[in-house]
C-alpha cells in the first residue's frame, strides 16, 4: 500500500496554519473519509489526492512517494514532470481519474496501441 497517510501526517504535522479539522474543509474531503485515508484503510480517489495536495501546498506525487524512493525528482524524466504540470493533461488526467477502472484500462490499452517505441 502507497504511504499516503503516513505522508499526509508528516505534512500535516509541518504546518503550523493547518490542522485536521482544516484540511478536511480546505481539501473538500469529509473528516471521516480523511481519516480512512490517513490511517491507510482506504486510498483516495485521484480527485481527493490532488485536493488533499493543494491544501497541504505539494505537488499531489509527494504525498505518493516512499521514502525508500531515490529522490524521485531525479528518477522522474523532466521532460514528463513539465508535461503533467500543463493544466490541460491536468485536467484531462483528472477526468481519467474519475473514470471506472474498466474504461481507464480500456483506455490505457488503446493508447498503448498507438505508443511510440523507443
Amino acid at each position: 500500500m502507497l504511504p499516503i497517510g503516513e505522508n499526509i501526517k508528516r505534512l500535516l504535522n509541518q504546518r503550523e496554519d493547518l490542522d485536521f479539522a482544516l484540511l478536511s474543509r480546505v481539501a473538500h474531503v469529509g473528516e471521516r473519509r480523511l481519516k480512512r485515508i490517513v490511517d491507510q484503510h482506504s486510498q483516495p480517489s485521484v480527485a481527493e489526492l490532488e485536493r488533499i495536495a493543494h491544501a497541504l501546498g505539494v505537488r499531489p506525487w509527494l504525498l505518493v512517494e516512499s521514502e525508500k524512493d531515490p529522490e524521485p525528482e531525479k528518477t522522474i524524466d523532466p521532460h514528463l514532470i513539465e508535461l503533467l504540470e500543463d493544466p490541460t493533461l491536468a485536467a484531462a488526467l483528472w477526468y481519467l481519474g474519475e473514470l471506472p477502472q474498466e474504461d481507464r484500462e480500456a483506455i490505457f490499452m488503446v493508447l498503448q496501441r498507438f505508443a511510440v517505441k523507443k
